[in-house]
């Protein structure tokens, strides 16, 4: 099942990727290293959907309620990166490029 999955999360990660790039710009080259969290919490939720809505034929409300655990899973990462972005500034590291916001 991931491989058939794999097309539909390597074309949303990319378009989540742009997508981060916009938001953030790029003030140095270390803002294009090429895992952002933004855009894997984007490929989660709407590589899925996509997923459901036109390989298995789901309808779209169908598709919704399967891809809230998505959502869910998305929402935690995104905390838990913010948590260690807040813990990491008070190192002196600073890991928003990684997170893309």
């Amino acid at each position: 099942m991931f491989k058939q999955k794999a097309l539909y999360y390597l074309v949303f990660y990319f378009f989540g990727y742009v997508m981060s790039l916009i938001n953030t710009g790029i003030p140095n080259y270390v803002y294009l290293i090429p895992v952002k969290v933004v855009a894997l919490a984007f490929t989660l939720i709407a590589g899925n959907a996509s997923f459901y809505v036109i390989v298995q034929r789901r309808t779209i409300a169908e598709a919704g309620v399967r891809t809230i655990k998505y959502c869910f899973i998305a929402v935690v990462l995104l905390f838990f990166f913010a948590l260690i972005k807040s813990i990491m500034i008070g190192f002196g590291i600073d890991i928003t490029p990684l997170i893309g916001m």
